[in-house]
């Protein structure tokens, strides 16, 4: 086997942050250990199966799409189970059909939390800059919405006579330690703010991947940022 640059320079490959990070965090995870998720799995894979038989054909071609990019990416061409071609080595189908499984799972499991995981981004993206841009206003309805739930005292008087700067300081402090001691409460809060209401897994939005190119037929025997209810702007 021909040597690399690296190889032939007599220099090793380092070990990348993200490998480091990933490692770590497989140990924290202790995947094997998650009992609740494994048997949940079933339950799951029946309410996966309803949706892709119920649902509206776009929506489940964006995800079948999505489906085929990944398992292209792995070598594996979705065609040969679709079209039953792999049908003559059982135990490749047996554990192609794993694969697709666990796939298919993990897009569900992930569709069930969309509007969570778009709160938490934004308010990532407005914890690196609470001040750039239409954030200020961002951080004022979340102040008040706070407020109104509760969960933030009133301010005291003298912040009335602070410079803008003080009272734009005090609102981010207000509502980062919400954030912190708060969580669940917060994150509706929040997702009240930006617009995301509780909807059904199915109604979430889909992102589109690439298409992906049928084969031919093989011979016999696939936070807060800008508008507050627009994370994208």
């Amino acid at each position: 086997m021909a040597k690399s640059l690296m190889e032939k320079l007599g220099l090793k490959h380092s070990q990348t942050p993200l490998v480091q990070k990933l490692r770590e965090w497989v140990t924290r995870a202790a995947l094997s250990e998650k009992h609740a998720l494994y048997g949940d799995l079933s339950t799951a894979a029946g309410s996966f199966t309803a949706w892709v038989v119920q649902e509206d054909p776009k929506k489940v071609d964006a995800f079948a799409q999505g489906l085929g990019s990944f398992t292209a990416s792995m070598g594996i061409d979705l065609h040969w189970l679709l079209n039953e071609q792999v049908v003559i080595a059982p135990e490749l189908k047996e554990s192609l059909e794993d694969v697709v499984a666990l796939y298919c799972l993990s897009y569900w499991k992930a569709l069930q939390v969309q509007n969570d995981v778009r709160a938490f981004a934004i308010y990532q993206s407005w914890q690196m800059s609470p001040a750039k841009g239409r954030n200020p206003e961002l951080s004022q309805k979340l102040f008040a919405a706070l407020m109104d739930r509760g969960l933030i005292e009133d301010p005291p008087s003298s912040l009335f006579m602070a410079s803008e700067q003080e009272r734009e300081a005090y609102v981010v402090g207000a509502i980062r330690k919400v954030a912190q001691n708060n969580q669940p409460e917060f994150n509706a809060v929040l997702k009240e703010v930006l617009g995301l209401t509780e909807v059904e897994a199915e109604d979430a939005p889909i992102v589109t991947p690439p298409p992906v190119e049928e084969p031919p037929a093989p011979p016999v025997n696939d936070v807060i940022r800008g508008d507050p209810h627009d994370p994208e702007a």
